[in-house]
């Protein structure tokens, strides 16, 4: 198992360069968005996009974009079509890969409290704010694999595994933590943000 700092979700970097202070930069995965949706230009630019993305779940520890592939194309995702096999949650990848099928939704995340069950770090961290979580187990007992199956019920909002390839995927439990980019509401939001930016300048 790689070190904890080599697989923690990766953050936003700031750039240094003084010909970009005060400039906005295009957030991974806007490129993308805009190709897939060409009205979204129509509203604003890519810059605009991504500062209207920070105010999307500004409390999320999680502010990359994901991915999640599909057969069919997701306008909303269902809670009733989550399988109990896989804990009853949404799964998105970090990297848009051409994996799972034809159909790509990006989306940002809506993640408080985040689970690292496979890091020795976390782990570590967790056995000692938690020493009931195993108190009275087997030894057979593998608190990680509990973690990763049932975080919701030791207090985690979402899950992020690590394999350190395109296997990496982040998880959450609710349809209210999923914002979907380039849908209806992504699109009105977009346009009332562009709207009172532009009155705040005018």
């Amino acid at each position: 198992m790689n070190e904890f700092s080599k697989n923690t979700p990766k953050l936003e970097k700031i750039s240094s360069d003084e010909n970009t202070i005060g400039k906005p930069q295009v957030k991974e995965g806007v490129d993308f968005m805009f190709e897939q949706n060409p009205e979204i230009a129509k509203i604003g630019t890519k810059e605009e996009y991504t500062e209207y993305l920070e105010t999307i779940f500004p409390e999320s520890k999680v502010r990359d974009i994901v991915y999640h592939r599909s057969s069919k194309k997701i306008d909303a995702f269902d809670k009733s079509k989550t399988k109990e096999i896989n804990g009853d949650r949404f799964y998105f990848s970090p990297f848009n890969t051409g994996r799972y099928g034809q159909y790509v939704t990006q989306a940002i995340l809506n993640i408080k409290n985040l689970a690292v069950p496979y890091s020795d770090n976390f782990m570590n961290d967790v056995n000692k704010s938690h020493p009931e979580y195993t108190k009275g187990k087997s030894v057979y007992f593998h608190l990680p694999a509990q973690i990763y199956v049932n975080a919701d019920k030791y207090g985690y909002d979402g899950v992020y595994a690590f394999e350190s390839t395109n296997d990496d995927e982040y998880s959450v439990y609710l349809t209210e933590q999923i914002h979907i980019l380039g849908s209806k509401q992504d699109i009105e939001r977009f346009k009332k943000f562009v709207e009172n930016h532009q009155d705040s300048q005018g």
